[in-house]
């Protein structure tokens, strides 16, 4: 009887035990997976109107990386992260697409904003329309343009906008300086195309600008109200350096001292209108991310730096940060940045430790280029074949590809002038 009833209740113990181990690995998983989504990042998920009026800005996106990676390999949950981000990131932007299909996009609209590396996305943006001979939708007026000597005509009968080469059909793309006008830009442009939004840290941004546009310290253009708020000579109605990101966005300037409809604002551009950020803080890698999107190539987003600023001091004395990023200043600029900052470290590819290996390869590979191969492919006219990797298929690089890579800023705009007047076809570049 003692025997039979100890092996009842070793029986019903293990009866306990299975039950309890089934009960761990179907509970386990799903609080891991609750936790990864709600807790380790419900930070990132709050809406862009409901963040606090922090004017101290000291969180670098490598610090984020660091984080974002050491989390991922400490806990052994690349690939849940990975299912967790592409989740998160639905929820956060429905418009964004990868590159599953195969299918390259050649519709596209680049807001052009100063100082953010916009001459040279721009001329990524020019040699791929060129290449595939775009319809290229352009400004025609003088306050659309950053010189006056740029101006098609001064008659103000002239329609704003004019596609080119001339044709009958809507343009595939635009990429100029423009103020974001939707309404305006679909009257012209072919449906579907894809937003693509360039921008920079605000301290960063005016350190850039003053030295560029009057060769100026920004801790004087800072403390000057006047020069600061000073309004544009080239595009009616916007300000030299005032909220001049957001005023490039087609925020309305008569807002500017309203925060609330700044945060509004921010809040509907990311949910609804922007499909792909360039950090200027993160160029390679959002150009990676670019390509992976639009399905294009390596070669398609190789490029040759054309400004590379030399200022006369990058420092900033805390009051004039502290000033810079009042609301009475820029800090709409820094709602701004730091809106799009945090949906781009929400992208699938950046949780990927794999990207980043990519990253440093692209940069490398990029560099070497323009300064080895290229130079060599037009010493020699000949052309020079770069390997495949894990990374890309083989890459040949010839004389007409390199003559176009190197041209500078002004050279590269006057060949597209006389492309989009339909005095000069791309296949004769």
């Amino acid at each position: 009887m003692d025997l039979q009833n100890c092996n009842r209740g070793s029986l019903i113990l293990l009866l306990v035990v299975t039950c309890f181990t089934c009960y761990l690995l179907i509970s386990i998983p799903f609080h891991i997976t609750s936790t990864f989504t709600n807790s380790d990042h419900q930070e990132n998920l709050q809406p862009v109107s409901n963040l606090e009026l922090n004017t101290d800005y000291h969180q670098s996106s490598e610090m984020a990386l660091e984080v974002d990676n050491n989390q991922f390999l400490k806990n052994n949950l690349r690939d849940l992260a990975d299912k967790s981000r592409w989740r998160m990131l639905n929820r956060l932007d429905k418009n964004v697409t990868m590159c599953h299909s195969g299918t390259k996009v050649f519709k596209f609209l680049y807001v052009k904003i100063p100082k953010t590396g916009s001459s040279t996305l721009l001329g990524i943006f020019s040699r791929f329309a060129l290449n595939y001979s775009l319809k290229i939708l352009r400004p025609t007026k003088c306050y659309h343009l950053l010189k006056k000597t740029n101006c098609e005509d001064t008659n103000t009968n002239n329609p704003d906008l004019k596609i080119g080469p001339p044709t009958n059909e809507k343009a595939d793309v635009m990429m100029n300086h423009y103020h974001y006008d939707p309404k305006e830009l679909n009257k012209h442009m072919k449906g579907g195309y894809k937003l693509i939004v360039s921008v920079r840290e605000p301290v960063s941004w005016i350190i850039s600008c003053s030295f560029y546009k009057r060769h100026l310290d920004a801790n004087s253009v800072i403390e000057n109200r006047e020069l600061f708020f000073k309004n544009s000579q080239t595009t009616p109605g916007s300000r030299k350096y005032h909220l001049k990101q957001l005023q490039y966005l087609g925020f309305n300037y008569d807002n500017h001292s309203n925060i609330s409809a700044i945060y509004e604002y921010i809040h509907n551009f990311l949910s609804k209108r922007i499909d792909i950020a360039i950090l200027n803080d993160q160029y390679d890698p959002s150009l990676l991310i670019l390509k992976k999107r639009l399905c294009w190539e390596y070669k398609e987003i190789f490029y040759h730096t054309y400004t590379v600023g030399t200022y006369k001091s990058a420092y900033i004395s805390e009051a004039a940060r502290t000033k810079l990023l009042s609301p009475e200043y820029n800090l709409g600029e820094k709602l701004l940045y730091d809106a799009i900052n945090r949906t781009w470290w929400q992208q699938p590819e950046v949780a990927d430790p794999h990207f980043w290996k990519e990253v440093a390869y692209f940069t490398n590979l990029n560099k070497r280029i323009s300064a080895e191969v290229c130079v060599k492919v037009k010493n020699t006219n000949l052309p020079k074949s770069i390997p495949a990797t894990v990374f890309h298929d083989r890459i040949e690089i010839d004389v007409k590809f390199c003559c176009m890579l190197l041209k500078n800023k002004t050279t590269l705009k006057g060949i597209m002038d006389k492309y989009i007047k339909g005095l000069r076809n791309s296949t004769t570049l």
